[in-house]
């Protein structure tokens, strides 16, 4: 099973999947690595969790994140993570990689965010170049 993190300053939205059409959705507050703290994102994430699932499920995460461009930023989001994901791949893509794949797949083209921050890039089908 997956779980797939789209996380802004205020909210996450988390979907787990495991491939064959069991999906479970949860949300929790923002994870700006910039604003939490690791015992936040730790309490938030078990408090929400679905509690069909057992988290040791989850093969990999997908976390894609506001904050999250720069990997000294989120050294304390990935030690959570590991530590409720404990068999888990962690991956950590900023929010705009996240936007990008999303809206173009791996289409060239620009994509945009307009939240409570707005961002804007272009994108070569595979990674963001400006």
């Amino acid at each position: 099973m997956i779980a797939i993190a789209d996380s802004g300053s205020t909210k996450t939205l988390w979907l787990l999947s495991d491939g064959k059409g069991q999906e479970y959705s949860f949300k929790t507050i923002g994870f700006n690595p910039y604003f939490v703290t690791k015992e936040e994102v730790e309490h938030c994430i078990s408090e929400a969790f679905p509690k069909e699932v057992d988290a040791k499920e989850i093969t990999d995460v997908y976390f894609y994140g506001s904050g999250c461009s720069n990997c000294d930023n989120f050294a304390h989001l990935q030690s959570a993570l590991a530590t409720i994901f404990s068999k888990a791949s962690i991956n950590i893509y900023s929010d705009m990689l996240g936007t990008a794949r999303a809206v173009l797949k791996h289409e060239t083209g620009v994509a945009a965010i307009l939240g409570t921050g707005s961002n804007s890039c272009f994108y070569d089908g595979a990674e963001i170049t400006h």
